[in-house]
């Protein structure tokens, strides 16, 4: 079952409607992931030989044929051939995982492409000790860091948001001077 919006959507339903469209020979559908919905359906279809439609002719011909919670809003993919048990029986297993194959890919895709784009600082990679703060650790090694003006006001808001309550040290150009203020 494909469950869309809480509401089951029996496969074989929609698969009896596409395979009695004239240019479609075999159908499968399946419940694909989605963040509101839970799995929404998605149509894997085999095209009749000299027969030509698109995504689009299909998913309006469903949807003027079903309730809105059955439209195939998973998608469309056209495939050569419906996988089968020796039964005959649709293997929605190797669907399945076809697409999640198809979603672990872009995912490691988009990693990929958010990695290029990162900004790296010109200071190497820091380990932080277990028993450490990352504020309690830039206070006490502030002197190996050139940056001082830009740490500073990050670790201030950092100190901020992680304790409120706590007095503020401000840095000058000449050492460290108390401000008598708490957030709290």
């Amino acid at each position: 079952m494909a469950i869309s919006i809480s509401v089951q959507v029996p496969p074989a339903e929609l698969e009896a409607l596409l395979v009695s469209h004239s240019a479609i020979e075999d159908a499968a559908v399946i419940g694909v992931p989605d963040d509101r919905a839970g799995e929404l359906p998605k149509a894997f279809v085999v095209k009749k030989a000299n027969q030509e439609i698109t995504e689009e002719e299909i998913v309006k011909y469903i949807e003027e044929r079903v309730a809105p919670h059955k439209h195939l809003r998973g998608g469309v993919e056209f495939i050569d051939k419906i996988p089968r048990s020796l039964s005959g029986k649709i293997l929605r297993r190797v669907l399945k995982e076809k697409v999640t194959a198809t979603l672990l890919n872009t995912v490691n895709n988009k990693t990929k492409e958010e990695e290029q784009n990162v900004i790296r600082s010109k200071n190497p990679d820091v380990e932080i000790p277990d028993n450490l703060s990352w504020p309690e650790f830039v206070f006490q090694h502030f002197d190996e860091y050139e940056d001082r003006d830009a740490m500073v006001s990050f670790t201030t808001v950092l100190v901020v948001i992680n304790n409120p309550s706590i007095l503020f040290s401000t840095f000058t150009g000449n050492g460290v001077s108390e401000a008598p203020w708490s957030y709290g």
